[in-house]
């Protein structure tokens, strides 16, 4: 439960919005704000409750830019205990200003008190993400070649536990992940549309584990997005999938068995292939909608009257052709709305009105880098989705809404390696990473990391000439060390050459590595593979010589793929 008080100066006046709850304690404050007018200077702010005093925001901040924001600090004299409802005030030491400044500040209450609000049936996992035991914190969890990992939220931190037995778990080329609440028991499941067989097979989540079996045919041809939601609004999710030949397909549930018995294309929806599809009760409902973000930077929603699309261009939406569009009720008014992963690593949140957006950026968000994989959770549990993002040193940096704002967390996750699938990631970036082994549609900025922890490397010469060596050296984030990773397969580097190798038949062990004028042959395209490796000519994996210790200048090359250290790359995102 979140209760948000708001302070306002020049003046130094306070006033409260909401109470505090019975029998709750604080468990964290949170400050932010930003000044309003010229030559504003605040250099701290003293915080105080009901007689209680010393809790103290260092800030520091000019002009008009915003100052960092900050959590109670946990010698606060009331944090952990029970508090009677009344006015914070909020003083700040202003070091200057003028007669125009004010500052606006937000003051968040965070309280140890279960939110008790009850989720409405039909619009749980669309709005707020998985949750997989069914407690009402958003979980995160992972498809790892032949198992799947959940990491469990207790609103504080995560546990890791593996639920591959009993479930189907085999990681078949082309199939692509897709969790949703099949059953209808506020639990999320996962599930698989199995091209060997034809078939979408649904691991049931009992709160501890998964059960796999078969649930039917999933009858569709050519490319599909599946993703889940409750189109209908009678408690369970179906099976929706944006296809490349058919549009919008839903797979309806047997009224008595668990598997899947109908198909129906629903008339009315916009989208074409090649738009980037999402699913949520974005007029609140209590029904699944689709939309699309398209090309043109233009929002289609379809909403859903149980039995059809009503299409609608939704106006006011931010984003760009390239950005990462993901669906969560980010404000937790029962409405899904929309957060926008930049190419700048910044987050814009489209609010949903019901029948458009109202576009905010919110402050406080570590937008991490271009490059790692967005996800979306309510991981908190307090009924608002929450952002993150999976990065290539296996961690989760967490963005947790306060409705207007953002507070970051770090989750450093035992399970889950850079090469598995965020289950929470959008489904379009998922349907992609199975089908290309690429996760971004645009260039991603990295340096590579290896051997003894020293930096793929192009020889620095001016101009760059065809042939020029590659190398390993210490790491400097210098622009010889910089590779745009493209989603051509290509890897692209210093003098904007490529790397390359030389061709030849067959390809022997030990085959050079250089810088070459970018031509699109196979000997330019690269394949970065779960395990680390980077995969290319041959099928054979760029390597760095085994020394000890790792020179400078230490040789890199083609080789047999063997797994070995020497041959894995950890991408640094830039």
């Amino acid at each position: 439960m979140t209760i948000k008080y708001s302070w306002t100066s020049t003046q130094g006046t306070s006033s409260v919005e909401g109470s505090a709850p019975t029998n709750a304690k604080v468990k964290t404050v949170y400050l932010n704000g930003a000044p309003t007018g010229q030559y504003v200077t605040i250099s701290r702010i003293d915080l105080e409750h009901q007689g209680w005093t010393g809790a103290v925001f260092t800030v520091n901040t000019s002009g008009n830019v915003w100052y960092p924001t900050a959590t109670l600090p946990a010698t606060a004299p009331w944090a952990g205990h029970f508090v009677n409802d009344g006015p914070w005030v909020a003083t700040p030491t202003v070091l200057s200003a003028n007669s125009s400044s004010r500052l606006n500040m937000d003051l968040v209450i965070t309280w140890e008190a279960a939110d008790t609000t009850p989720v409405p049936v039909g619009n749980k996992r669309v709005n707020r993400g998985a949750d997989f035991n069914g407690d009402g914190k958003g979980d995160l969890g992972t498809f790892t070649p032949n198992s799947w990992l959940v990491h469990l939220s207790n609103g504080e931190t995560f546990s890791t536990q593996d639920w591959t037995a009993g479930s189907f778990a085999t990681w078949s080329a082309g199939d692509v992940p897709v969790i949703g609440d099949f059953d209808g028991d506020q639990r999320t499941d996962t599930a698989l549309p199995y091209i060997p067989t034809n078939s979408w097979v649904v691991n049931r989540s009992t709160g501890t584990g998964f059960s796999g079996r078969f649930w039917g045919q999933f009858l569709y041809s050519g490319e599909s997005i599946p993703m889940a939601g409750d189109v209908d609004g009678d408690g369970k999710e179906e099976a929706i999938y944006f296809s490349q030949h058919h549009g919008w397909r839903i797979l309806f549930k047997h009224a008595s068995e668990y598997q899947f018995g109908r198909v129906s294309t629903w008339s009315g929806a916009a989208g074409t292939w090649g738009d980037i599809p999402l699913v949520g009760d974005f007029n609140g409902d209590k029904r699944t909608d689709t939309a699309v973000f398209t090309p043109n930077n233009t929002w289609l929603v379809n909403l859903s009257t149980g039995t059809s699309w009503q299409s609608q261009p939704w106006y006011g939406g931010a984003g760009t052709w390239g950005d990462i569009p993901l669906a969560g009720d980010f404000n937790g008014d029962g409405k899904t709305d929309t957060a926008v992963f930049t190419q700048n690593s910044t987050w814009l949140v489209n609010l949903s009105t019901g029948s458009g957006w109202q576009t905010q950026q919110w402050p406080g968000a570590w937008g991490k880098t271009w490059g790692e994989i967005p996800v979306v959770g309510d991981f908190n549990g307090d009924g608002k989705a929450d952002t993150g993002t999976f990065s290539p040193n296996n961690g989760w940096v967490l963005n947790l809404s306060w409705g207007g704002s953002w507070m970051p967390v770090v989750f450093s996750n035992p399970g889950s390696v850079w090469g598995d699938i965020p289950l929470n990631a959008p489904p379009h970036m998922i349907h992609r990473y199975v089908r290309t082994g690429r996760w971004y549609d645009l260039p991603v900025k990295a340096s590579l990391h290896g051997l003894g922890g020293k930096c793929l490397d192009a020889d620095w010469q001016e101009p760059v000439p065809n042939g020029s060596k590659v190398q390993q050296w210490r790491c400097t984030d210098g622009m010889n060390q910089m590779w745009n990773l493209h989603p051509d397969g290509t890897i692209r580097g210093l003098g904007d050459k490529c790397l390359d190798v030389e061709w030849l038949e067959p390809l022997p062990n030990g085959a050079k590595v250089q810088m070459w004028e970018c031509t699109g042959g196979q000997n330019q395209k690269w394949t970065l593979r779960r395990d680390g490796s980077i995969q290319g000519l041959g099928g054979k994996c760029l390597d760095a010589d085994w020394l000890e210790p790792v020179p400078d200048g230490n040789k890199v090359q083609m080789w047999d793929c063997t797994g070995g250290t020497n041959q894995r790359w950890q991408p640094v995102f830039h």
